[in-house]
């Protein structure tokens, strides 16, 4: 039977950029978040930087990959589930819809050290993008509640008249590179803070969770009987990829079928690690529960639909490959491994395997 080690200290793998930003350009050779991903790879190791319209989308459609396939029907669900799994969250600030992202986001108080917001000076556009309601609720002087301070760059322009009235300022980094002073800017935001975590399994007995992140709470209802998990967003990021890591998983995953199918597979695999681990830790057999995983701070989103995006920003960042091998079908998919996810290290050993003895007692293999 295999468990999740109770008091695991582990090195994460991870350092997700996530980089929002108004419409992505096909022609991408000055477009600012392309120019910002190319800059953050480049300088900072480890750095996994992400734009997801890059690689998905919604419906169907030969070059990418669709949200539909994966439990997700609405983008707030995706962009959400993403600023989830991230480290850092960049916002290229200049439109209405980067508004909306900066809204989206700092709407939730475990998101708000992550974001870090990019706008052109006021000069350069004629217009301050951080002001009104956006200064005021997010970038108000001395209130510890706020947002990490703005950073502003000095962009070329381009106007381009819409009609006799209106007018409005492309902007592009000079000579489509990071300036100095941006450049110093930008890895202070990108480098990883600690990437020494810890996840401690803790018995909630009176199912109220701890706002701990680095604590896996469980507590056994056992009139319903159901096992209700909460889980910090880090420790999920780590416990689904050490699940992925599995052999048994990889070999599994290796095979053609549909994309719902293989998030199933890790979900049911997951929540028999998760079964496994309490009945271990609390001594009692719950052969017969359902297990229910709640993410700390994100409570409406499921555990199936992070297991599916997770799946997507894996693909994105190159740590998996999502295959189609016949174009006919296209939600049918095997999953391949990067050499990273293959090798082994310590940030896969995140369980540990018991036995019974003949006395019927436990022990670690």
């Amino acid at each position: 039977m295999r468990i999740i080690k109770k008091d695991y200290l582990y090195n994460d793998p991870f350092n997700i950029i996530f980089l929002c930003g108004h419409h992505l350009k096909k022609d991408t050779s000055d477009d600012k978040r392309e120019i910002l991903m190319k800059y953050c790879s480049e300088n900072c190791s480890p750095c996994q930087p992400l734009i997801l319209e890059k690689k998905f989308n919604f419906g169907y459609n030969k070059k990418y990959l669709s949200y539909d396939h994966i439990f997700l029907n609405n983008l707030t669900k995706v962009e959400k589930l993403t600023s989830l799994f991230s480290d850092k969250i960049i916002i290229l600030h200049e439109t209405i819809s980067t508004a909306a992202e900066l809204g989206l986001f700092a709407g939730n108080d475990s998101l708000k050290s992550k974001i870090y917001v990019i706008t052109p000076d006021n000069i350069s556009i004629e217009e301050d993008k951080i002001s009104g309601f956006i200064k005021l609720a997010f970038f108000k002087h001395g209130d510890n509640d706020q947002l990490n301070e703005p950073i502003i760059f000095y962009p070329d322009t381009i106007v381009n008249k819409t009609s006799e009235y209106k007018s409005e300022y492309y902007t592009f980094f000079h000579n489509n590179q990071i300036s100095s002073n941006l450049g110093r800017k930008i890895d202070e935001i990108i480098k990883p803070i600690n990437s020494s975590k810890i996840i401690q399994i803790r018995n909630s007995k009176n199912g109220i969770f701890s706002s701990n992140y680095n604590s896996l709470d469980y507590y056994i209802d056992r009139n319903k009987k159901i096992i209700i998990i909460s889980i910090g967003q880090f420790n999920l990021r780590f416990f689904l990829y050490s699940a992925m890591c599995q052999k048994e998983c990889m070999k599994e995953l290796g095979k053609s079928k549909l994309l719902k199918d293989h998030v199933s597979y890790i979900e049911d695999y997951c929540y028999q690690l998760l079964n496994n681990s309490v009945s271990h830790y609390s001594g009692t057999i719950l052969k017969d529960y359902t297990v229910k995983c709640l993410i700390k701070d994100f409570p409406t989103y499921t555990f199936r639909e992070s297991i599916g995006l997770f799946f997507y920003i894996l693909q994105a960042i190159g740590y998996i490959g999502i295959v189609n091998e016949d174009e006919k079908e296209p939600e049918i998919r095997k999953l391949t491994f990067s050499s990273s996810m293959r090798s082994k290290d310590e940030n896969k050993s995140l369980f540990s395997n018991i036995e019974k003895t003949s006395f019927g007692r436990l022990f670690h293999e």
